[in-house]
């Protein structure tokens, strides 16, 4: 066994920073401790030296085993992952011939690359391309992104929805009407009724805006209560002359309504007009009451009675009668009835005459 050489003699050993055993054995053996007896310290005694260097040479070779294992498991696990891609490409490149009809044709062979191969063979194993027409199509249409609606089309939908809400609206009102008595019959009950109690029967007056003046012509026809007989014209006459005659007595019942029927376009109506501009509208509805067709109502009434010097009664469905001309006229009273519901263009007058005897 060749002598041990001494401690200034033998090589530095290897430093592992991550090792803190090795660095307390080192510690020991080059830097004794101040006061403690260094069993390294003396040259002859070197069984102390041996003991460190072996335990740090066995530190050393534990080291390079799993340095050496773990760069042997690198190698092996790059080439094993680099076999199976091999065995995989080959696997596809084998497929790939085997199932093309044109790997048996050498004149189909011409040109193909084997990179078109491996494409061709991947797709095959993992479904057509991304970009390929199958795959761009939705497979369900539900997954499918709705268009979007142009403005004027949201502007359509809305209409339609509104004009269906009206029509939905409209049809109800329908159907509710139905179920409503008809006001027009129950007029016509309630003044037959008053008619029955009073011994009088319903004459019928054309509805043409000159009912007023019409019935009341045929009542005084009908009482003799005039020379001559008249017609609607001349009962109109008489009754803008009465309301030219006096106007103060009708001139604040004719309302902008009653203007507005007569055309007269009167721009001041609501204002405070003066008294020249209030005759000349005023002028203007006596105008048309003798001669259009304007509608007669209780103003015009009032003329009547006041013109022919005779009471009027008017009979209306619900309400008692209106006696015009009372304790101003004494003899027979004309008597007409008054309709709101009966005819479709709206008020009318009929005459009643007396009943005939059953």
């Amino acid at each position: 066994m060749p002598k041990k050489g001494k401690k200034g003699n033998r090589p530095a050993l290897q430093h592992h920073n991550n090792d803190s055993l090795r660095r307390d054995i080192e510690a020991g053996r080059n830097a004794p401790i101040d006061g403690v007896i260094d069993p390294f310290a003396d040259d002859n005694d070197e069984g102390a030296f041996d003991i460190a260097d072996e335990l740090l040479a066995a530190l050393d070779e534990r080291d390079a085993a799993a340095e050496a294992a773990e760069k042997s498991s690198s190698n092996h696990s790059g080439g094993g992952l680099r076999e199976a891609g091999g065995r995989l490409i080959g696997g596809l490149r084998h497929h790939n011939h085997d199932n093309d009809p044109a790997s048996k044709d050498p004149a189909a062979q011409t040109g193909t690359s084997p990179t078109h191969n491996r494409k061709s063979s991947i797709r095959k194993l993992f479904g057509s391309s991304p970009k390929s027409p199958e795959s761009s199509a939705p497979l369900d249409a539900a997954a499918a992104p709705k268009k979007k609606v142009s403005r004027q089309q949201q502007r359509k939908d809305r209409k339609a929805a509104e004009i269906a809400e009206v029509r939905r609206q409209a049809e109800e009102e329908v159907k509710l009407g139905a179920n409503k008595p008809d006001e027009a019959q129950i007029e016509r009950q309630g003044i037959t009724a008053m008619c029955s109690a009073l011994g009088l029967a319903m004459h019928e007056i054309t509805p043409d805006g000159h009912c007023l003046y019409a019935a009341v012509a045929d009542q005084l026809n009908l009482r003799k209560k005039l020379d001559a007989p008249i017609d609607y014209k001349a009962a109109r006459r008489a009754t803008a002359q009465q309301m030219r005659t006096h106007p103060d007595e009708y001139k604040p019942f004719i309302s902008d309504s009653d203007e507005h029927m007569a055309g007269i376009i009167n721009r001041e109506a609501g204002t405070l007009n003066s008294e020249q501009a209030q005759e000349k509208y005023f002028l203007d509805y006596c105008s048309a009451v003798e001669n259009t067709g304007v509608w007669g109502g209780q103003p015009e009434i009032l003329a009547l009675s006041r013109a022919f010097g005779t009471q009027i009664h008017v009979i209306q469905a619900g309400v008692p009668v209106l006696k015009v001309g009372e304790g101003e006229y004494d003899g027979e009273p004309l008597t007409i009835s008054y309709h709101r519901r009966m005819y479709g263009l709206g008020e009318h007058y009929n005459s009643l005459r007396p009943a005939p005897p059953a």
